[in-house]
């Protein structure tokens, strides 16, 4: 790409001048708007990633771990915990999809890529790739152009390489386990081909750390796995309370920044969109202001569009700083406030509708818990058998094509299997008379009988519910009726019918 200075002299008609950015920042007299002269070169030596001081507590074994009800593992490795439990508990693992600001890490659970991607992540800043563990390495270099070796898609060793290094992710792969294994690399210890490799993974073992033994250059994990691939040159991440760092996020379509320990005095910023993350990219905006608080931030208006965007500054330590990046745009709104109530045993179905974004809409259940019985589909429908009456609180994200999202708490009424009613019409002895019973809830077919007290003579109740004939004397008749649905669940109520 070249640096960002020749970027820069090519795309002239880029340049926005400070005074432009003058609403957004304090103004500053001193700022001088940016030229090719005048904007230090953008190098990937001076690239630093954005890891917020915020986030260290967040990935924290006592936090991130005991969020989502699950055990620490008891590893951690700059500053990502290893969560969940080992295999000989495997079913607990498989809780559905894990996600932390928005972000999905693993569509099962607290698998071996969960660990992967959340290290990705606080690493890079980076929405990591899902997929399987055997090709996690390469989906990361085919992504987001890090380097991979052996290169090329399913490209594998099981020769030790010095590229080897800690921080870096390992995929693992064997013809008896195709969907593979991911780790994070903690540790090389290997003199003349001979030694261990440390490894930091989940579903591995009860204390979070393996070993990848390396026996006269060749390699090998539990004795499972002898083929592997690598990143080589995922960044080395900095206690994030001593590092300056950018904190990103899409405020109403345009960008919201906030800087953390950042050096004062003038200095320049650059908007990226597109692909080619940290130092490529299209460059949307630029131009110059003044840092006058360490922790300084404004809501929007410095970057906008719509897409993948981030942006870097030239701060006056001679560094270039990048955010994390932010899909900016509308997000879209849930325009479901309301759900039908359902009924015990009653098949249900309802939709749920969002308006806004760009449309392409996945729903997903991120908080609470469905009604037993009831499941929402991507699409957005909730349907299903509810088992079990009560009122249910759970919490919908919707995600659009952007990808964009937005979340709703909503909340179902389950009505419990009931015979709804309570008053007959009164009969007239010597006429027709005619009733339909009606229940709530249950399964169809249902059947209904008179368990106790009479119908007046001349009536009877059929199977399907319906009470018909010719009451013959007069009085008033006491009787309870029960309803079964077709899966055996029961419901009773007494009724009574008045002849003249």
């Amino acid at each position: 790409m070249g640096s960002l200075a020749s970027r820069l002299a090519v795309s002239a008609a880029l340049i926005v001048l400070a005074t432009m950015f003058s609403a957004v920042f304090l103004p500053s007299a001193s700022a001088a708007p940016v030229t090719a002269a005048s904007a230090a070169p953008v190098t990937a030596a001076t690239a630093h990633l954005a890891r917020p001081a915020s986030w260290s507590t967040d990935w924290a074994d006592s936090s991130f771990c005991a969020s989502n009800d699950v055990p620490y593992m008891g590893t951690t490795y700059n500053g990502v915990a290893a969560c969940g439990d080992p295999y000989v508990n495997a079913d607990s693992n498989m809780q559905g999809p894990i996600y932390y600001n928005s972000v999905e890490l693993d569509s099962y659970g607290f698998q071996c890529v969960e660990l992967a991607a959340r290290y990705f992540y606080y690493v890079t800043g980076q929405t990591p790739p899902l997929g399987n563990g055997d090709a996690y390495a390469y989906n990361i270099g085919a992504e987001y152009g890090y380097n991979v070796y052996p290169a090329g898609y399913y490209g594998v060793t099981s020769t030790f390489q010095s590229s080897l290094t800690p921080g870096q992710i390992i995929s693992m792969w064997s013809s008896s386990d195709e969907t593979g294994h991911v780790a994070v690399v903690t540790a090389v210890n290997v003199t003349n081909g001979n030694g261990t490799i440390t490894v930091m993974d989940e579903n591995a073992s009860a204390s979070g750390t393996d070993t990848i033994t390396v026996s006269g250059g060749t390699m090998s994990y539990e004795g499972i796995y002898p083929d592997f691939q690598w990143t080589t040159n995922l960044p080395s991440p900095q206690p994030p309370s001593a590092q300056p760092g950018i904190v990103a996020s899409n405020n109403d379509g345009q960008m919201g920044v906030q800087l953390e320990n950042f050096p004062l005095g003038t200095s320049y910023f650059f908007c990226h969109a597109g692909s080619g993350y940290p130092t490529g990219g299209t460059i949307t905006n630029h131009g110059s202001f003044d840092v006058t608080s360490a922790d300084q931030s404004w809501a929007s208006g410095l970057c906008s569009g719509s897409g993948n965007n981030w942006i870097g500054i030239q701060a006056t330590d001679g560094n270039s700083y990048y955010s994390n990046q932010v899909t900016l745009g509308t997000p879209p709104t849930i325009s479901t406030a309301r759900l039908p109530s359902a009924a015990a045993f009653e098949h249900y179905r309802a939709s749920l509708q969002a308006s806004a974004g760009t449309g392409g809409y996945t729903w997903s259940l991120v908080a609470g818990a469905l009604p037993a019985g009831l499941k929402l589909s991507s699409a957005g429908t909730i349907q299903g058998t509810p088992k079990k009456a009560g009122h249910f609180s759970f919490t919908v994200t919707v995600t659009d094509s952007a990808p964009l999202s937005a979340s709703a708490t909503l909340s179902l009424t389950v009505a419990p299997f009931s015979v709804e009613s309570s008053h007959l019409s009164p009969g007239v002895a010597g006429k027709s008379y005619r009733a339909r019973l009606a229940a709530r809830g249950g399964a169809a077919p249902l059947h209904w009988k008179v368990t106790s007290g009479r119908l007046p003579s001349g009536l009877r109740l059929a199977r399907s519910g319906l009470i018909s004939g010719k009451p013959a004397k007069r009085g008033t008749y006491r009787f309870t009726v029960k309803v079964t649905d077709a899966a055996g669940h029961s419901a009773t109520r007494k009724l009574t019918i008045t002849v003249r």
